[in-house]
């Protein structure tokens, strides 16, 4: 205890002077630093967060003596309130700047004069994040700290290369430490100059949580958006499941966003992608509503035109009835010249033809409206133009059936009844028809090939605006499909090389 009481005690030292003789030199002062552990790296908030301790050492000249004068001793451990040490401050600190001020620091004073001073703190500092290349993106952190209290004509601080250790570190589960230096700089304030220390660590992200729990389902669900193609109109969920995509999108959107700090100066490739595909799936839907519009969309009329049509017809039903029933008579024939010129202009249609053509009574026979129709059909058939020159043969077997008048009158009975011989020519399924063809009368026999087919069969009726929507839906497809591989692979080269 002797050396405490001869070089510590009473007025034999002054923790405010430099320990040094001479007080016009400066006192040059080695750091190293230990890192322990990285408690955090926020993305939001651009902070770092550290844990480890700083070794102080400088040679205290007014501290020596012999060993064998203290019966060996080489080593006392004085409180840090009772020596000298350098005054530094945090100086990118969030929170409290002067972080030493724990008097239970180890300290080390050796008989040479040689003293380390080692405090050790939690390290929380502001860290300018560049989130270009999120989740594959290198950070660089730094401790900054400087002796306020000293200028550089009176302290300088002293480093090496390898003054950063981490035999004592842990791995952090989400960055990994690729690179730690430490250097000595200058601060200048005005006229002031400061020698300051500045702890480099640069921090390598591990993108597989990102990757898998983040990335990977956006480019699924975006390619998932693209089958929204397939789905028929019919099923009505073309709509709904574009949307559904789109609201997905939206959703991780959001995480992404709450995960990366607000920053407009740079704007993660990450959000771009992300924000592109939402485009993508919004013109997918708006597509959608285009192609189910199409497709419900009526090839000939409004509602309101149809609507007009109907009661024009049911209006010209009623005329032609009160003209031509009070007319007709059960044993006599009528004459279709008496039936007024604007009836006859407007050409009418089976169920006009059947409730015109009808008994005395105003009830028509049900097998009338059938026979009348394949009338229709047969007449039809006969009169395409796609049809080849053998139909003339069950074109003329059919006027063969014709009631003939030489003034072109004819009875009720004579006009429900001719349908019933037409009928006859044919058989009723379409299995029996094709039948026919093959092996039946030789009368349908040259019905062979398109003509029959238009004939038996008829041609179906297409909705152009659905063939336009089907089309439409095909080359938005192979547009789609080209624009989002060509932008998930940029986007993945980009931010991975």
């Amino acid at each position: 205890m002797a050396i405490y009481r001869d070089k510590l005690g009473g007025d034999n030292y002054n923790t405010e002077i430099r320990p040094i003789k001479d007080q016009s030199r400066a006192i040059f002062v080695n750091v190293s630093f230990e890192l322990v552990s990285i408690v955090e790296v926020n993305d939001v908030l651009q902070s770092f967060v550290c844990n480890g301790f700083l070794v102080f050492s400088w040679n205290d000249e007014r501290i020596a003596w012999d060993p064998a004068d203290h019966h060996g001793q080489t080593v006392i451990h004085p409180l840090p309130e009772k020596i000298w040490r350098p005054r530094v401050i945090l100086l990118n600190t969030l929170g409290e700047r002067d972080l030493f001020d724990d008097n239970k620091a180890p300290v080390f004073m050796f008989h040479n004069g040689k003293t380390s001073w080692v405090p050790g703190s939690i390290f929380p500092t502001s860290c300018e994040l560049h989130m270009e290349n999120y989740p594959f993106d290198q950070q660089s952190c730094s401790i900054q700290l400087v002796a306020m209290s000293l200028t550089k004509d009176e302290l300088q601080f002293v480093t090496s290369p390898s003054s950063v250790g981490v035999q004592f570190s842990t791995t952090h589960e989400e960055w990994e430490l690729i690179h730690r230096h430490i250097e000595a700089t200058n601060l200048t304030t005005g006229v002031m100059n400061f020698s300051s220390i500045k702890v480099t660590f640069v921090l390598q992200r591990r993108p597989s949580h990102v990757l898998i729990n983040i990335i990977l389902p956006v480019i699924f669900l975006s390619f998932l958006n693209l089958l929204v193609f397939f789905i028929p109109v019919k099923s009505g969920e073309k709509i709904s499941y574009g949307i559904t995509v789109l609201l997905a999108l939206t959703v991780f959107m959001s995480m992404v966003s709450s995960m990366l700090p607000r920053s407009s100066l740079e704007m993660p490739k990450v959000t771009i992608y992300i924000f592109i595909l939402l485009c993508i799936s919004m013109l997918t839907v708006c597509n959608s509503i285009i192609i189910v519009f199409l497709h419900h969309m009526d090839e000939k009329k409004s509602i309101h035109q149809k609507a007009k049509t109907s009661f024009q017809r049911l209006y010209r039903k009623v005329t032609n009835l009160r003209r031509i029933i009070p007319k007709m008579d059960k044993s006599k024939s009528y004459d279709l010249s008496e039936i007024p010129q604007s009836t006859k202009e407007a050409p009418l249609s089976e169920d006009e033809e059947l409730q015109t053509f009808t008994n005395a009574n105003g009830n028509a026979r049900p097998s009338a409206k059938r026979r009348l129709s394949s009338l229709s059909t047969l007449t039809q058939a006969t009169n395409d133009s796609d049809c080849a020159p053998d139909c003339s043969l069950l074109h003329s077997s059919v006027h063969r059936n014709k009631p003939e008048n030489d003034n072109g009158i004819y009875t009720l009975k004579e006009r429900i009844e001719y349908p019933l011989r037409v009928q006859t020519l044919l058989p009723k399924t379409q299995e029996s028809r094709r039948a026919s063809l093959e092996q039946g009368a030789p009368e349908t026999q040259p019905l062979k090939g398109a003509c029959s087919k238009s004939i038996l069969l008829g041609k179906p009726k297409v909705n152009k605006y659905k063939v336009i929507g089907d089309n439409i839906d095909f080359i938005s497809f192979l547009v789609f499909f080209v624009v989002w591989v060509a932008i998930t692979s940029g986007f993945l080269l980009d931010i991975t090389l």
